[in-house]
C-alpha cells in the first residue's frame, strides 16, 4: 500500500496533509534511562522530516539514514516491552512505524496496523490510539476509513472543548477529507477558543468560503439545490440550502424540480405497495419548501384549506413537532378504497451552526497507482436565513393506508431537517 494523498484546495493553489506527530504521545510516561532518552531526542530532532510523506525527498539529509535510525529504534523499544510495558511505549512505537510509512518502507504498514491491534485491545480507553491510526488512514489514501476513527472518538465523547488544539486540527482535516466540511468548520471555530489564530488558516477561510448565501428572490436549477450521493452504501439527498437530508433507496423514483417563486420542490415514488386483494399501488410523496413571507399558521390554512380533512394531530418524529393532516375523498381511486392521503407540516428554523447535522461521511473517487492525487472543493449554497415551511403531501388510498402510514412515518423518522 502506498501513500497518495495531498490535497490542493481551490485557487490559489493550497497543498495541505496531514502530520501525525509526537504530541499524540506523553512524553513524561516514557523510559528515563540515558540510551533511549539519547533516542527520542533524535527522533523529536528529526520528526520535521519524517512526520509526513513527501512524494519527492527534498532535504539535505539521505532518507535511507532516517529510516534506519527509524528501525533501530523500533528494535530497541520491543525490547523494552518486557520489563517497560506501557501503553505510551507501545504508542511511540506505532509513531515510528507511520514515520517508517511516511518513508515508502511499506514493509512496516502491517507491523503498524498489529501493534493498532494491539493498543486497541490491551488499553480501549485510550483514544490516542485511535487518532493516530485515524491519521495514518487519512494519509493512506483511506479517508473515509481515517474518518471514522475519529468518529468512533467522538461517539465516546463528542464535547471537541476535551481535546487538545492538536486533535481539533487533525479532526478537522478528517471532516474536510469525507466532505463534511460544515463539521470541518465547526471544530476550527470551537478550537479557536484555545487558540484564536486558528480563525486565521487559510484553510478555515478555504472552506468557509465555499458557502453562499441563497439569494431567496432568484432562481435555482436543481442540481444547485439539491446533491444525491452515498454514504456507508446508503443513498442520500442533501440540501445544505433547505437544512435537509432525505435518506432514499436506488429503487425509488425521485424528480428534483428547480427552485423558483421562493419554492422548492421535489417527488418520489417508493417501492409499490401490495394490498390484500394483490394488486401492486404506487404512492407519491411530495415535499414543498416554501420562502414566501407566511406565518406557519398561513402556510397551514393555504395548504388544506382545499383538502377533505377527516383528522388532525400533532407528532414528535425525530425530535421535531410536525402537524399531520388526514385527509380522504371516496370520489378518487374508487377501484382502490379511495383516495387516503396525508398532508404533513413543519417549520424549521435557522441554528447556530447550520449544515452540521445533515452531513454524512462521503469517499473520494480515487485512481490507483498514482502517488499523489487532488480533488476540487465546489461553492454550494448555504442554508437560507429566517424561517421554512415545509409540507409533505402523501398521496395514496384506503386500500394500502396503514402500509402507507408505516411507511411515511418510518421515513420521516429518518430523516434529518435544522
Amino acid at each position: 500500500m502506498r501513500k497518495c494523498f495531498l490535497v490542493i484546495i481551490l485557487f490559489p493553489v493550497l497543498i495541505f496533509s496531514l502530520h501525525a506527530n509526537l504530541y499524540i504521545v506523553n512524553l513524561d510516561e516514557l523510559p528515563q534511562d540515558n540510551q533511549f532518552k539519547i533516542r527520542l531526542e533524535q527522533l523529536i530532532n528529526i520528526d520535521q522530516y519524517v512526520n509526513h510523506y513527501s512524494p519527492t525527498w527534498n532535504y539535505p539529509q539521505d532518507k535511507n539514514d532516517f529510516i534506519l535510525f527509524l528501525e533501530d529504534f523500533h528494535q530497541y523499544n520491543i525490547g523494552l516491552y518486557e520489563t517497560y510495558e506501557s501503553y505510551n511505549l507501545r504508542l511511540l512505537n506505532a509513531v515510528i512505524l507511520s514515520y517508517l510509512y511516511n518513508l515508502n518502507a511499506a514493509s512496516y504498514s502491517n507491523k503498524l496496523i498489529e501493534e493498532v491491534d494491539y493498543l486497541k485491545e490491551h488499553y480501549p480507553n485510550h483514544y490516542q490510539t485511535n487518532w493516530l491510526y485515524g491519521n495514518y488512514l487519512l494519509n493512506s489514501a483511506k479517508p473515509l476509513e481515517g474518518y471514522k476513527e475519529f468518529a468512533e472518538i467522538m461517539n465516546t465523547d463528542n464535547d471537541l472543548n476535551n481535546y487538545p488544539l492538536e486533535f481539533i486540527h487533525n479532526y478537522s482535516y478528517a471532516c474536510i477529507m469525507v466532505r463534511m466540511y460544515k463539521n470541518a468548520l465547526y471544530s476550527y471555530e470551537i478550537g479557536s477558543v484555545k487558540d484564536k489564530d486558528i480563525l486565521n488558516y487559510r484553510l478555515y477561510h478555504v472552506i468557509k468560503e465555499l458557502f453562499l448565501e441563497p439569494d431567496i428572490e432568484s432562481e435555482y436549477p436543481y442540481q444547485e439545490v439539491w446533491n444525491v450521493f452515498i454514504s456507508d452504501e446508503q443513498p442520500y439527498l442533501l440540501s445544505r440550502m433547505f437544512g435537509s437530508l432525505i435518506p432514499l433507496k436506488n429503487t425509488w423514483n425521485l424528480q428534483l424540480i428547480n427552485y423558483q417563486k421562493k419554492r422548492g420542490f421535489f417527488f418520489f415514488k417508493p417501492d409499490k405497495f401490495v394490498s390484500n386483494d394483490g394488486e401492486d399501488i404506487t404512492i407519491t410523496v411530495l415535499f414543498e419548501y416554501n420562502l414566501e413571507d407566511l406565518s406557519y399558521i398561513e402556510f397551514q390554512e393555504q395548504k388544506i384549506e382545499s383538502l377533505p380533512i377527516i383528522k388532525e394531530e400533532k407528532r414528535i418524529i425525530n425530535g421535531r413537532e410536525f402537524d399531520v393532516y388526514q385527509f380522504e375523498d371516496l370520489t378518487k381511486y374508487q377501484h382502490i378504497g379511495g383516495s387516503r392521503g396525508y398532508y404533513i407540516m413543519t417549520s424549521l428554523d435557522r441554528t447556530e451552526y447550520p449544515g452540521i447535522n445533515i452531513e454524512r461521511p462521503r469517499n473520494i473517487e480515487r485512481q490507483e497507482n498514482i502517488p499523489v492525487q487532488y480533488f476540487p472543493l465546489e461553492k454550494e449554497l448555504d442554508r437560507v436565513y429566517g424561517k421554512i415551511n415545509i409540507g409533505i403531501l402523501v398521496d395514496s388510498c384506503n386500500d394500502i393506508f396503514e402500509d402507507t402510514g408505516k411507511f411515511i412515518f418510518d421515513f420521516l423518522n429518518a430523516c434529518v431537517f435544522e
